[in-house]
């Protein structure tokens, strides 16, 4: 949708800072959209890189309870293939770690935009305070000073153009 108002011109009915604004959000969700590729073919390397792991291969059904269920013997593999395994492990936790930090940008931005933020620095300022707290004191933390919006709780009052 917003691809089509970029491309349509309907942006430039909007005021430049709420175009700008909505951009920057806009091209947040993308980054994070562009991440599911690398982070999908990680995991299925992941997967196809144990295979050899895979103890008990008697049936379709224990093969594939073990590999669902991350049930592996590394004592079946040989030097070359743990070296694999390896690499592969190194490369998931980094893509990981990348993906937390994109999870809890977005959920900085959106916890702002939900509560009221109408600039780029209230939003800055609530994202590197949400990835500070994450990364300090892990999801519980976060969650404890940005709690997620409940039913009961009232809808924020729309954010207002102040600018003009």
């Amino acid at each position: 949708m917003w691809t089509v108002a970029q491309q349509s011109g309907t942006l430039d009915l909007l005021p430049r800072a709420d175009a700008q604004r909505y951009v920057r959000v806009y091209s947040l969700v993308q980054m994070a959209v562009d991440r599911l590729e690398p982070s999908n073919a990680s995991y299925q390397k992941a997967t196809s890189v144990m295979l050899p792991a895979v103890a008990d291969t008697t049936s379709a059904q224990a093969f594939v309870r073990q590999v669902n269920q991350r049930q592996y013997d590394l004592s079946l593999v040989n030097p070359a293939e743990m070296q694999d395994i390896r690499a592969t492990v190194g490369d998931n936790m980094a893509i990981s770690e990348q993906n937390i930090n994109m999870n809890v940008f977005l959920y900085g931005i959106e916890w702002a935009v939900l509560h009221g933020s109408t600039s780029d620095e209230q939003n800055i300022r609530t994202i590197y305070d949400a990835q500070s707290t994450y990364w300090q004191g892990g999801t519980d933390a976060l969650l404890a000073k940005f709690p997620p919006p409940s039913e009961s709780s009232p809808s924020p009052a729309p954010a207002t153009d102040t600018a003009h």
